[in-house]
């Protein structure tokens, strides 16, 4: 099959649409499928672009969030898409390219699928701070998606949790989750030199990992510190990845006295990112946002216990009490959730691979593989 991607996050670019973006073309291309990606992006993305087969459009940045991008004339798309042969139409975007995409599959009369990534009605703090505006513009953006979706022939959720979400508000949709690459942080490559890199050693490690932004609720985790050094006097939190609320973040760790506990990592490469894992006793995800939360599969793809907050994405992939603990969203069940995962690691890591075998790449492309052949034969 010839399937285009269309998004409005792509390389350079790193969180998690991209990387499920970019490893389930992979893994289509090696099952003998064609994916072409069409992006919002930068002249410089499009220069430095060596993919022959990744289309940038010009666009312009989201000011609230720099690293997001709005194409503005990605409509010219289709006659590309056409040329190319394209079979199947699959947005992974909501913005310009997500409207290209419906253009696209309607003009290519292609079967169309797209994909509920972002929980984007809780991110309307981006657009104003006042929880009036926040809240109008919340509901206006759910009657937004509800008209979008419905010009695909399939929505596709990655979770029960995001398909519980969209049924909510009158969508229908199909669970299909985004997988990972199980084997991808399975050799760390340096961990004595990582623990050190970070003041880690002889420590304990509770990890965040991820975007560093509000909507990801690491002041939770902040709140948490206390408690869990209280049974554990040894441990130490490492903030892992970037993001808008970095700085913010690092002032809030500051005023609660926290600064010899905290350390931030920034960026990691895939190297650094298996050293994380192998040096973390647990996975600490406070967020609330997620419609699936890769970061804390891989980190069960690498044996590491899970710490997360019940009826979230996250926490369906946590078994209480076998490769993790679920809580409540305050600071004194969190902590207590993340305390109980300490010293667990060599006890949990099993059952923690095993759960993340459940999401691999090779599983589910191949459900969304099917979903494409079917809907292929439909039309």
């Amino acid at each position: 099959m010839r399937i285009a991607y269309y998004t409005d996050t792509y390389l350079p670019n790193i969180d998690g649409v991209v990387t499920s973006i970019v490893s389930s073309r992979t893994q289509l291309q090696k099952q003998g499928h064609k994916v072409y990606v069409f992006a919002s992006g930068t002249k410089a993305d499009a220069i430095a672009n060596k993919d022959p087969d990744v289309f940038y459009y010009r666009s312009a940045t989201f000011s609230p969030y720099p690293q997001y991008k709005v194409a503005l004339f990605p409509f010219f798309s289709a006659g590309r898409a056409k040329r190319l042969g394209v079979q199947v139409v699959h947005s992974h975007g909501l913005a310009t390219m997500g409207l290209a995409a419906m253009q696209s599959a309607k003009r290519l009369d292609a079967p169309s699928v797209a994909t509920f990534h972002t929980l984007v009605t809780s991110a309307t703090h981006y657009v104003s701070k006042n929880q009036l505006i926040s809240s109008f513009a919340s509901k206006a953006l759910w009657r937004y998606l509800k008209w979008f979706f419905s010009k695909f022939d399939e929505t596709i959720a990655p979770s029960a949790t995001a398909q519980g979400m969209l049924a909510e508000h009158g969508i229908n949709s199909l669970v299909v989750p985004n997988g990972i690459d199980t084997k991808k942080f399975s050799k760390p490559h340096d961990p004595a030199s990582f623990r050190k890199k970070f003041g880690l050693e002889g420590k304990r490690v509770v990890l965040q990992f991820g975007r560093v932004a509000f909507e990801k609720n690491i002041d939770l985790l902040i709140d948490s510190a206390l408690a869990v050094k209280e049974n554990h006097p040894d441990c130490a939190f490492l903030v892992a990845g970037r993001g808008p609320d970095l700085e913010r973040v690092r002032r809030r760790v500051l005023q609660m006295h926290l600064e010899k506990s905290f350390s931030f990592a920034g960026y990691l490469s895939r190297e650094e990112v298996a050293d994380a894992f192998a040096v973390s006793d647990v996975m600490a995800v406070p967020s609330l946002f997620e419609t699936q939360g890769l970061a804390a599969l891989e980190a069960m793809s690498a044996g590491v216990p899970v710490a997360a907050i019940k009826n979230t994405a996250p926490a369906e992939a946590v078994l209480n009490g076998k490769n993790g603990f679920l809580s409540d969203p305050s600071p004194a069940s969190f902590a207590d959730a993340i305390s109980r995962c300490i010293g667990k690691k060599g006890k949990f890591s099993h059952a923690a691979k095993k759960q993340a075998a459940e999401y691999s790449l090779e599983k589910c492309s191949d459900k969304l593989s099917g979903l494409y052949a079917s809907l292929l034969e439909g039309k």
